[in-house]
């Protein structure tokens, strides 16, 4: 059984890892004060755009996903013709119109199989989890398809992951969140809480887990709240709880700007000695929108630990 995997522009993943297994990415459109972007995972053209300042709290900035249509465009061009079975990824249902209309866009797929008699068919999962975390669930997903498993059974054991799946983020300026959430018409970042956090210089680290978001652990300052999270992940490696081998880091900047951390640097020797999976990329346009400029995100999938509920 042949098997394509796609994953909405969302999903934080390498464009080198999207190439190496022809991955396909619907596109997310970006709309910043009235002009359209396409973000189809190009780290050049993302990189740039946050270089631009595009993604700055004075511009107004909208994401909109595909259509049902434009999604059965895509999957029948791009997956059906080499593929007999396609597993579509989306972010967390809870946070984006993806998922309903990945759904319709399949029911209709099925549907037209069917009729042709086809034994082809599409499903839709959806991952549980936002920026860094969606990659994870990608990722193990490509290298269980990688390994010959049946579609339902790579389906399943991918839904397994999902739910132990951890994302962390590490926003340098809750201002900007604020404002984000005021225009989606959202009020998800108190504006008391937004003004404490900055006149002390706290960060928070926050959690997303099991479709619940929450912060996890506190900072004196971005640096800090960004080295405290990668240690928590060497912990959990040392602990021997991780459940699949992909940590997954995206930055909405340039990358090199990561190499500041120790973090990082202890997290590529676990990868050269092949005791993880590391995968670094570029943010998303839609996960840079929402978070702002420098904001940092990490997902894997452990265990339950002392970071998975609410400080």
């Amino acid at each position: 059984m042949s098997i394509a995997l796609v994953v909405d522009a969302s999903c934080d993943i390498p464009e080198s890892v999207i190439r190496e297994h022809g991955i396909t990415v619907l596109p997310v459109t970006v709309t910043t004060d009235g002009q359209e972007m396409y973000d189809v995972r190009e780290a050049a053209a993302t990189l740039k755009y946050y270089q631009d300042h595009l993604v700055d709290k004075d511009k107004t900035v909208t994401t909109r996903a595909l259509t049902p249509n434009e999604a059965v465009m895509i999957i029948e061009r791009d997956c059906l013709p080499k593929a007999d079975y396609v597993i579509v990824q989306t972010m967390s249902r809870t946070r984006s119109k993806f998922y309903d209309h990945l759904s319709e866009a399949a029911s209709v797929l099925n549907t037209k199989l069917k009729a042709e008699g086809s034994n082809k068919v599409v499903r839709v999962m959806d991952a549980r989890a936002l920026f860094a975390g969606v990659g994870v669930v990608a990722a193990h997903t490509q290298a269980l398809i990688n390994k010959g498993m049946e579609g339902s059974e790579v389906r399943r054991l991918a839904a397994l992951i999902a739910d132990h799946v951890h994302t962390f983020v590490v926003p340098p300026d809750l201002y900007y969140i604020r404002e984000r959430a005021r225009q989606r018409g959202e009020d998800s970042i108190n504006f008391v809480s937004a003004v404490l956090g900055k006149a002390l210089g706290i960060t928070p680290v926050v959690c997303g887990h099991r479709e619940k978001n929450f912060p996890c652990a506190k900072f004196k300052g971005f640096q800090a709240a960004v080295e405290g999270t990668l240690e928590h992940a060497i912990k959990q490696i040392n602990r021997g709880t991780m459940k699949s081998p992909f940590v997954v880091i995206s930055y909405s900047g340039d990358l090199k700007d990561l190499n500041q951390f120790q973090g990082i640097a202890h997290l590529r020797e676990l990868h050269e000695d092949k005791t993880i999976r590391l995968l670094i990329s570029t943010m998303g346009l839609s996960g840079a929108t929402y978070l702002g400029p420098g904001s940092f995100s990490m997902g894997y999938a452990c265990d339950d630990n002392e970071w998975s509920k609410p400080v």
